[in-house]
């Protein structure tokens, strides 16, 4: 999860910010739930941070969650930082 998030942020603007997203995955390995949890101070980044969970749902990136994983969902919170 760690590394493939920061695959799909796409932010070439400035460098000094965070946003932390809550979501969770299913089962099967999609995403869903998908909440800003602290907003960076610009939309636009925060908006690129929650794409990049979308995307990388919708790519499966993080594969279905392990056999024998107590739950049918796996919530997650997740600091978003600009590349670099």
């Amino acid at each position: 999860i760690v590394l493939q998030l920061p695959r799909y942020l796409r932010w070439s603007g400035a460098p000094n910010l965070s946003a932390t997203v809550i979501f969770y995955i299913a089962s099967d390995g999609s995403v869903g739930g998908l909440r800003l949890d602290r907003q960076s101070g610009n939309f636009n980044f925060d908006l690129e941070a929650m794409s990049a969970v979308e995307q990388a749902g919708r790519r499966g990136a993080f594969g279905p969650l392990p056999e024998g994983y107590q739950g049918d969902r796996l919530w997650l919170r997740f600091t978003f930082l600009p590349p670099g």
